[in-house]
């Protein structure tokens, strides 16, 4: 008689199942992400721009570590029956926009006052394009959650 080969799901119990999941779903999402700058991704914005400067050497071993961890995760999945986890961005995109409400808000030029002296016209010039920024993020998030 065969003996039946055991799956890694025989010592996992549920709750260590989605640990293992959302770990290894967040790896992917983490080679994902380097895959895109080691395709070239470079980013030029107002106040920032961001690119990854390696050697096409450095980039195609790079490409290849992250080949084998792919196959590694597809692996994990299979043995684990785990199934994909389709994620809609709403709710990230409206999160980021709340919190870039919260930091805007302390831009405001009374909050200024903890780093020091404050000069008497700021808040005229400084607090209604503060506002208007506000304004924006919030009408992204309230379009983005669709209301």
């Amino acid at each position: 008689m065969e003996r039946q080969k055991n799956s890694l799901n025989d010592f996992l119990n549920p709750h260590q199942q989605r640990s293992l999941f959302f770990t290894l779903y967040q790896l992917e999402q983490s080679f994902r992400e380097a895959e895109e700058w080691l395709k070239g991704r470079k980013v030029e914005g107002i106040l920032y721009s961001q690119r990854l400067s390696l050697s096409k050497a450095d980039r195609l071993a790079a490409r290849q570590v992250i080949r084998k961890g792919l196959e590694l995760i597809a692996d994990f999945a299979e043995s684990l029956n785990f199934e994909k986890y389709n994620e809609d961005m709403s709710a990230t995109i409206s999160a980021l926009m709340n919190l870039q409400w919260i930091n805007l808000h302390d831009q405001h030029a009374a909050k200024h006052k903890r780093s020091g002296e404050v000069h008497s016209e700021l808040a005229k010039h400084l607090d209604p394009r503060i506002d208007e920024l506000i304004a924006k993020t919030l009408r992204l998030a309230e379009i983005i959650r669709h209301k």
